[in-house]
């Protein structure tokens, strides 16, 4: 409830437990002798608790840095992976952050009793075995040595601008929201032959794949005003008998493992992305891969 219009905020000290709410204030600056204030537009003034929002501090997190590139791809799984062996819904990504070079920082959001060290490790090792799969299967299929595979497939993926062209390229879906700039890949990271396989990394633009999500949709729907969604018995039997109906239709199976595994992910993911739907989405991996 304070009033904090023109006040200088330089080495101020807030933690997650200050309480920002209500606070008044237009404009404020983050160095002395009114310097670098805060909007920037001096005929803007924050909006009712934007200021709150946006000096709000929460410690609750997991910082995640990938200091050599990251593939989306394979952090995705992992992540989704986490939020299956946690039972959590109250696991986000909060933040991304470019560091220098080739540096990023994927900032995780987690419960207040959680074990941020147990999650770290786990994240980590998930990301590498995924990793590791992901760049065996494209030594593979492009005879790509190993510093091409460093050099090529994740040195890109820390453009934010090159994952922001990519979300803008998009046609608008009202499934998608912030978090799909963290599930999508930018187009030329896990796609180690960058520009030499375009139709891959334009998904939007695979009628098949669009249709495959289509079909999927409803049976996810259907299954979730028969199951409560929102326990994790309920959100079993949805993923579970999700798996069966899709694995009971032989026509949408063979379109499924037609189509690029990979392009298929970055569809969906970014399509679906309530947590039993990724959920969903996690079994699918395994069962596309079994199959």
């Amino acid at each position: 409830g304070s009033t904090l219009t023109g006040a200088c905020i330089e080495d101020w000290n807030i933690n997650s437990k200050t309480n920002l709410d209500y606070v008044i204030c237009d404009y404020i600056y983050l160095k002395q002798n009114q310097q670098e204030c805060r909007p920037h537009n001096p005929n803007q003034k924050f909006a009712p608790e934007e200021f709150s929002k946006l000096f709000k501090q929460v410690t609750e997190t997991v910082d995640l840095v990938f200091s050599d590139g990251i593939s989306w791809q394979a952090f995705l799984h992992s992540f989704h992976k986490l939020q299956i062996e946690c039972n959590s819904e109250k696991l986000a990504i909060q933040a991304l952050e470019k560091k220098s070079d080739d540096a990023f920082v994927i900032r995780v959001e987690v419960p207040p009793d959680a074990n941020k060290a147990e999650i770290e490790k786990y994240i980590y090792k998930q990301y590498e075995i995924k990793l590791k799969s992901l760049e065996e299967k494209y030594k593979l299929e492009l005879g790509a040595k190993d510093d091409q595979i460093n050099n090529i497939y994740r040195q890109h993926n820390t453009d934010l601008l090159e994952i922001i062209k990519s979300q803008a390229s998009q046609p608008i879906n009202s499934n998608n929201s912030m978090s799909s700039i963290n599930q999508y890949h930018s187009g030329r990271g896990d796609n180690v032959g960058g520009d030499k396989n375009t139709t891959n990394n334009n998904i939007y633009g695979s009628p098949e794949i669009t249709r495959i999500g289509d079909d999927i949709q409803p049976i996810l729907e259907e299954l979730e005003q028969i199951y409560n969604p929102n326990t994790e018995l309920g959100k079993k039997k949805i993923v579970t008998e999700a798996i069966q109906k899709v694995d009971n239709n032989p026509n949408l199976v063979k379109r499924i493992i037609s189509v690029s595994e990979q392009a298929l992910f970055a569809y969906l993911q970014a399509r679906f992305i309530s947590p039993v739907q990724s959920a969903f989405l996690a079994a699918l991996d395994d069962w596309q891969k079994n199959k």
